[in-house]
């Protein structure tokens, strides 16, 4: 009894570790597909070598499964990390645009301002040397002045048109940030999931129909297949 109780005890350790899961990580579960892969399955389990090989196909299988569910995983991981990064910049470009706007508006209300003031210095010292002079030479200097602040006016008018069409394209740079981000939210929807994989016993089935043999057979023949290349460890 002992015997068979150390031949049980070899048979459980192919099944493998129960709580790996894709996010285990690839690797870690590429390591545990080489050394189960590695466990001969041989004369040793004496009566039960056909329950070891089966167990042993059976945890290849789920952990195969498992490795392409985690390179999975890691792909989705990168390309939210990479989606988020692209978001940032779209931010910070955003952000960098408002700033350059705003100072440039900051820019054109000084120029205006220190226009407004140099013209009204002038006015002022002009009316002030025109009191000593004649009548007439007031009434020609009032109308000067009169002229000036109606270019005055003329000027502030341009430059609340300037401000309006700023605005507009400040307005449309926003309309198309949001576009962008519409485009990356509908990125972001999930995808819809693969179609279940065939069962290991699925599997086995085909080959035996395929080549006329029985399934004990085309199982054994999945067994001494070397599956290492057609697989890339992460």
């Amino acid at each position: 009894m002992a015997r068979v109780a150390a031949i049980q005890e070899r048979i459980a350790e192919l099944r493998g570790c129960q709580t790996l899961s894709p996010t285990s990580g690839a690797g870690l579960i590429m390591d545990h597909i080489n050394d189960l892969e590695r466990t001969q399955v041989d004369d040793s389990f004496a009566e039960f070598q056909s329950q070891a090989a089966d167990v042993k196909a059976t945890a290849l299988l789920k952990l195969w499964k498992l490795h392409v569910a985690a390179v999975a995983h890691q792909e989705e991981q990168e390309l939210i990390k990479q989606q988020r990064a692209e978001l940032a910049k779209l931010r910070a470009e955003q952000d960098k645009r408002d700033a350059e706007a705003q100072a440039e508006r900051d820019r054109l209300e000084l120029l205006a301002k220190a226009e407004r003031d140099r013209l009204e210095a002038v006015a002022r010292a002009e009316r002030d040397a025109e009191r000593e002079k004649q009548v007439e030479a007031a009434r020609v200097h009032a109308e000067e002045i009169r002229a000036e602040r109606e270019r005055i006016a003329t000027e502030e008018s341009r430059l609340n048109a300037v401000y309006a069409a700023e605005a507009a394209r400040i307005a449309a740079q926003q309309v198309e940030i949001d576009r962008q981000k519409e485009e990356l939210r509908i990125a972001n929807l999930p995808k819809p999931k693969p179609r279940k994989a065939p069962s290991g016993i699925e599997i086995v089935a085909v080959i035996a129909q395929h080549y006329g043999v029985t399934e004990k057979v085309a199982l054994q023949w999945v067994l001494k297949i070397d599956w290492g290349f057609q697989v890339k460890a992460s």
